[in-house]
């Protein structure tokens, strides 16, 4: 950007400040003690470890969740491909059931559990009938049901699945990294993970500034920016242009406080470096996660 162009913004704020006879406004971390938008570093690992333990009670479970969900979904895929049709109608079913009776953010993970201890099953796989003479001829022998029959090991689908999403997590961790460096990606979980990365950012804005009473008015608009514009944070959406919408908007006054949203967004950047990284570190416990779950099976299994 120009540098004459943030010359402008900190003119036109102090500007506003001067003709709304305010004098030297109560700060907030994008201003300056003059009431202009000043940059800042991005936050150190300290006030990023805080904020990872503020939201992994939510944020971080639900990446680990959207971990399991693309999991089964890649693997339905697989399978689809393959013609595995007896795997693949018997895992829809199962990870269907599964998910209705679990729906407490950060246990999806318990599916694999289950498949642990979950016995062989003989399912059967409906077919296409072809047509045989003619429909009203009564001498034909006619079937009312048309298929075959499919022996399922659950354990063994664990085992893949698991391998599997061993596999998505290393991917994630360098979609990630890509994302903490600035750059991006067209593949198909960069929007996942940048609106999750992002979705963070603003959450924890809101919660440090909802801490001090006089940046409440700040706190309520970006709560409501979140609000708004929370779509656009999931899959499908387009975060990035979100941000560039976000930039566009003008200079404001928030309660007491000078707002300007382009150095909300650069804020917003600048936290997502952070989470990126912590995001990425809490993907790499994923594999110990697996060897838990098997050393626990088989414990259970020599007790026996």
């Amino acid at each position: 950007m120009p540098p004459g162009l943030t010359l402008r913004r900190a003119a036109l704020l102090f500007s506003l400040t001067q003709l709304c006879g305010w004098g030297p406004l109560p700060t907030h971390p994008l201003m300056n003690s003059c009431g202009a938008a000043v940059r800042r570093p991005p936050p150190s690992r300290q006030s990023s470890n805080i904020m990872a333990r503020f939201d992994a009670s939510r944020e971080y479970l639900c990446l680990k969740d959207a971990l399991m969900e693309r999991t089964v979904h890649e693997q339905l895929r697989t399978w689809t491909y393959v013609r595995e049709r007896g795997l693949q109608l018997w895992l829809v079913g199962s990870w269907e059931t599964f998910r209705q009776g679990n729906l407490v953010t950060g246990h999806l993970t318990n599916f694999l559990l289950e498949l642990q201890h979950g016995k062989q099953e003989l399912i059967f796989v409906p077919t296409k009938s072809w047509q045989q003479g003619s429909p009203s001829n009564p001498f034909l022998a006619r079937s009312e049901y048309t298929g075959y029959h499919v022996t399922v090991q659950p354990r063994k689908v664990a085992e893949r699945l698991m391998a599997r999403r061993e596999q998505l997590a290393h991917d994630w961790r360098e979609e990630l990294q890509l994302l903490a460096a600035g750059a991006s990606s067209a593949v198909e979980d960069d929007q996942l993970l940048a609106g999750l990365a992002t979705r963070i950012a603003l959450r924890a804005m809101v919660r440090e500034l909802s801490l001090r009473p006089s940046q409440a008015p700040m706190s309520s608009w970006i709560s409501e920016l979140l609000k708004e514009h929370s779509k656009e944070m999931d899959i499908g959406g387009d975060v990035e242009e979100m941000l560039r919408e976000i930039e566009r908007l003008p200079v404001c006054i928030r309660g007491k406080s000078l707002c300007d949203p382009f150095m909300i967004v650069q804020e917003i950047k600048g936290r997502r470096v952070q989470i990126a990284e912590d995001m990425a570190t809490f993907l790499e416990s994923t594999e110990v996660e697996h060897h838990a779950m098997k050393s626990a099976f088989l414990d259970k299994c020599f007790q026996l």
